[in-house]
C-alpha cells in the first residue's frame, strides 16, 4: 500500500535510508516503536550522570541536555530558572550555589 502510494505520486525510497520490519528505530533522539515513541535511553543517563559543574560552561551543558527531557519534567520551568539565572553574564558563578540549588531539588 504504502508503494503504491509512493508510486502515484512518482516518489522512490532510497534504499539505504528505509527501516522495514524493524521493532525500534531511534529518530532525531526518540526510540520508536509500536508502543509509541519514549525518550532514547542513552541521552537520559547523559543527563542522570552529570558531574556537578565547577564552571559556567558546564551549567549551560547541563541546561542543554535538561531541555531534551522537559516535556517529561514536572514543572521544568520553575526547576530551570535558577540555573537560567547563574549563567547571566552579571552574576558570579560560583559552584556552591550551584550545589544549593541541587539540595532543593
Amino acid at each position: 500500500m504504502v508503494f503504491q502510494k509512493l508510486k502515484v505520486v512518482n516518489l522512490k525510497p532510497n534504499p539505504s535510508k528505509c527501516c522495514f520490519g524493524w521493532k525500534n528505530i531511534t529518530f532525531l533522539g526518540r526510540v520508536v516503536n509500536c508502543e509509541g515513541s519514549h525518550h532514547d535511553p542513552k541521552k537520559v543517563t547523559i543527563v542522570e550522570d552529570f558531574h556537578v559543574p565547577r564552571k559556567i560552561i558546564k551549567v549551560r551543558a547541563l541546561l542543554g541536555s535538561i531541555i531534551y527531557c522537559k516535556k517529561i519534567i514536572l514543572g521544568y520551568a520553575k526547576i530551570a530558572k535558577p540555573f537560567f539565572a547563574l549563567i547571566k553574564k552579571e552574576c558570579k558563578f560560583l559552584s556552591h550555589q550551584y550545589a544549593k540549588l541541587l539540595l532543593l531539588l
